[in-house]
Order: C-alpha cells, then structure tokens, then sequence
C-alpha cells in the first residue's frame, strides 16, 4: 500500500492540512489559495506533504511501483520449478497417461499464473477525492463512504456509495462502488458495474482506472483474452497504467 501521509504531515498544523485537502476538492477561498500558495512556496514540510498527495491522486507512488517490480521478479522464477514434476513422468507412465497428465498440467499450471499475476499487479485505488483528515466530522455522506473506504469496511462503504451515486449521479460514487466489491473478492459484480458506465478522465483519471481494473477482474476470473483486451487498449495512448499494462501483457504472452 502507499506509505501513510502521517509520515509526511505530522509536524504540520491541522490548518495547513486542511489547505491540501481543499486544494484538491477545489474549495479554497481567495485568502485561502493565497495562503496556499505561500506554503508552497515558502514551506518545505507542506510542500513534501502536498506533493505526497499528488502522488496518490495520480495513482502513481515510486516505492509502490519498486516493490511490486520485486514481487514481479520473485514470480518470474516460480515455473522454473513447474518443470521438475513433469520431467518426473516422462519416466513414469504409458504414452496415453503422460498426455492427459500434461494436459492437466498445462491448465493448471496457466490458472495458477493468472491467480498469482492478479495478486502482484492488483491494490485497491486509493482515495484520491475526499481524503479524510484526522478528527474531522464524517458526518457528510460522501465522507461517511470514503471513511468506511479507508477502514477496509467495504460492505458498508459500496452501500454509501451506491446510495451516493443514486442520490447525485457523480462517476466517483459508482466507480468506488466497484472498487469495494473488487476489494471484497466479489469481482464478478465489480466487473458488471465498471463496464456499464461511460467514465471521464476529466477531474480523476477513472476511465484509464476503469479498463485497468477490468482486465485486473478478467485475469482473476481467468478470462486471459478479456484481460488481454482491455490491455492493449492501454498501452495504446499515454496513461498512467501504459507501463504497467505492457509489462502485464507481456507475461500473458
């Protein structure tokens, strides 16, 4: 998961905290952008915290991507060790035996890959719209849904959100609607609710997410082609997820 912002703003006041938030809720005031514009200039500490939060908004987090390429190259090693049981048989049995057993082999041996593949490129999308600031009042329903969100508490966070979603037909509502059932394994219906919304990447960039996280779901379901599809789409344009989808693409190769 991403390294805790704790880390970068403890030492800052709970007024500069709040500065970042409204930045990227596009709620400052006049005063207040100027404000905010001073600490950045002037205040390293916001700075660092700010950047941090750019960074998740983006989806993009150099020590995430670091260690998944190391729990990438720890799998790249893995089928080396599929290959001991089969040279076993060749000794073993008759012509007819050797070939249902590889067969068998083969299919589960390509299940086993898509499942651990899934496993080293999947993390749930983090909250990149209404970051929750320690002791504030979550009585909001939005912010209701993305504490629940943080808290892992799915099931309850995908009832607000659907409830959110109905209430104002904001695409960040039916998105991270999905994203719960993909972080509670019920992947089917995240799949079913991404693919029938027409998302934007305008303010967040959820179209790109959306066919990230649809061939993430296809992989896990073991639907390589589907995946596949989604894949290539991605590495087609300039985006967030280009290099992730070609290197996954490749090992589906």
């Amino acid at each position: 998961m991403f390294e805790s912002p704790e880390k970068t703003t403890k030492k800052m006041s709970p007024d500069k905290e709040i500065l970042i938030e409204k930045y990227f809720e596009k709620q400052l005031s006049s005063n207040e952008k100027q404000l905010f514009d001073e600490a950045l200039k002037n205040d390293e500490e916001f700075k660092t915290a700010f950047d941090f939060e750019k960074s998740v908004k983006d989806g993009i987090h150099f020590q995430e991507r670091d260690a998944l390429k190391k729990m990438l190259q720890g799998f790249e090693e893995k089928p080396q060790k599929k290959i001991i049981p089969f040279r076993n048989w060749l000794w073993l049995g008759a012509a007819a035996s050797l070939v249902i057993g590889f067969s068998l082999w083969l299919f589960l041996g390509n299940q086993a890959s898509s499942e651990e593949l899934y496993l080293s490129y999947y993390q749930s999308y983090p909250n990149v719209v209404a970051p929750i600031v320690r002791g504030e009042n979550t009585q909001d329903e939005k912010l209701r849904a993305f504490a629940a969100y943080e808290e892992e508490n799915y099931p309850m966070a995908q009832t607000l959100f659907h409830q959110l979603f109905e209430k104002t037909k904001e695409e960040y509502a039916i998105f991270y609607e999905g994203q719960c059932y993909f972080a509670s394994g019920e992947t089917q219906k995240g799949i079913q609710l991404l693919e029938c919304f027409n998302f934007s990447d305008n303010k967040y960039p959820f179209k790109t997410q959306q066919k990230w996280y649809l061939a993430l779901g296809y992989l896990k379901l073991g639907e390589v082609e589907k995946a596949k599809k989604y894949l290539q789409i991605l590495v087609g344009y300039e985006n967030i997820q280009k290099e992730n989808a070609g290197n996954l693409l490749e090992k589906l190769h």
